[in-house]
């Protein structure tokens, strides 16, 4: 992800540029997290885009204070346990073809 963010981030925005705190760049590195996630969504199947972009979302968000899973109080927010289920179920989805449902 760190990748597609750099490549719609401006180059003065990046961390070898940046004179400041990362607190100041944040807005700029968020909206090329999104730009990035748009990207990647035209090569997602239509059917499994938004859960996929909705993983990306709490895995990888610029900001560590929203980066997470939304359901913290449910237990870690960082806990992999609910991703590793989500794409089980998108894959056993595939398998018996319910990708709409």
């Amino acid at each position: 992800m760190t990748g597609a963010i750099l490549t719609h981030l401006h180059p003065s925005h990046r961390h070898t540029k940046w004179p400041h705190d990362y607190r100041s760049v944040l807005p700029y590195v968020r909206d090329a997290f999104e730009l990035a996630l748009e990207s990647i969504k035209s090569g997602i199947p239509k059917e499994v885009q938004p859960r996929i972009i909705e993983i990306l979302r709490y895995l990888c968000e610029p900001d560590p204070k929203r980066r997470g899973h939304l359901d913290s109080e449910a237990g870690n927010q960082f806990n992999l346990e609910r991703t590793i289920s989500a794409f089980n179920l998108l894959a056993k989805k595939a398998e018996l073809g319910m990708l709409g449902s």
